[in-house]
């Protein structure tokens, strides 16, 4: 009698599972992206019951469901197999615009732009995002795994920014050196225009990334302050505060770097606690011209 319990319920699951499959082949497929079971997901995509690029009454497609669920690999395997990146639901958004992880907005952004390949990290296996955490945490031999996997040292993420801009508003020297000499460009540019070397001003790295050919960006102009204009010595009294070169004078150029600093290391901060280690390290800057 167990025996043919045990037999009924395998039957049942099988059948269960039948029927699962002969659902809609498109939600089958929805759902397996967002539950990463990409196998599943794929037998369901290469049935060739749907379009690559068929999309929901909403407008979306699989490759939105895929970038919102952070799904790096079957995003992938949806470009290889032609869906269109640009596609937008009918509130205007594209894949991109949904993207969990740096990896996924680079691929998107890269296919967008028509590459040939829209995957700038075909090098490697190395990942961005982990390289990136680490950096912070002076986790040095993990962030150097990540590089040994064959991550592109020169490789930005949506906002731009590349491994070497992290360590050097880091101040993490041991990184910017190793970048350096695994080829990282001290001169590529953030969406905004900043180099690494904007972020490393008054800092162990800025040494450093001079010496590798690094040049300010959106900071050029606040390295040599324009001088004041002489007034004439016998209608003009100077102030006793009127030095346009110092971190504490309102408006002058120094305050305007260590506040352009904090907006922009604030910018790429999570929490609170971040949010207030930037705001100290602006009204340090402001007193002494230094942001670290």
């Amino acid at each position: 009698m167990r025996f043919v319990n045990f037999m009924l319920c395998v039957v049942f699951l099988a059948c269960s599972v039948a029927s699962a499959r002969a659902g809609d082949p498109f939600d089958n497929a929805r759902y397996y992206i967002g539950t990463k079971n990409n196998a599943a997901a794929l037998q369901d995509i290469d049935s060739g019951q749907f379009d690559i690029n068929m999309q929901t009454s909403e407008g979306y497609t699989l490759l939105h469901y895929a970038a919102e669920a952070g799904n790096l690999a079957m995003v992938d395997s949806l470009l290889e197999r032609g869906a269109n990146p640009s596609i937008k639901t009918n509130l205007g958004s594209t894949p991109f615009d949904m993207a969990i992880g740096t990896m996924v907005q680079t691929r998107l952004k890269a296919a967008m732009a028509g590459g040939k390949s829209a995957s700038p990290q075909a090098k490697g296996t190395g990942d961005f995002d982990t390289a990136r955490a680490n950096i912070g945490w002076r986790r040095n031999d993990v962030v150097i795994a990540e590089l040994d996997k064959g991550l592109d040292v020169n490789m930005q993420n949506a906002e731009g920014y590349t491994l070497l801009h992290f360590a050097a508003g880091e101040g993490n020297l041991a990184i910017v050196k190793e970048l350096l000499q695994r080829g990282a460009n001290p001169n590529t540019k953030t969406n905004s225009g900043q180099t690494a070397l904007d972020r490393a001003m008054g800092t162990m790295v800025e040494a450093e990334l001079k010496k590798a050919g690094g040049k300010l960006g959106i900071s050029a102009s606040l390295e040599t302050p324009a001088k004041p204009v002489a007034q004439p010595a016998a209608t003009t009294k100077p102030k006793a505060n009127a030095a346009n070169d110092t971190p504490t004078t309102p408006n002058s150029p120094y305050a305007k770097m260590c506040e352009s600093r904090h907006y922009t290391s604030s910018a790429l901060c999570s929490d609170s606690t971040c949010k207030m280690r930037e705001y100290r390290k602006w009204q340090t800057c402001l007193k002494t011209g230094s942001y670290y």
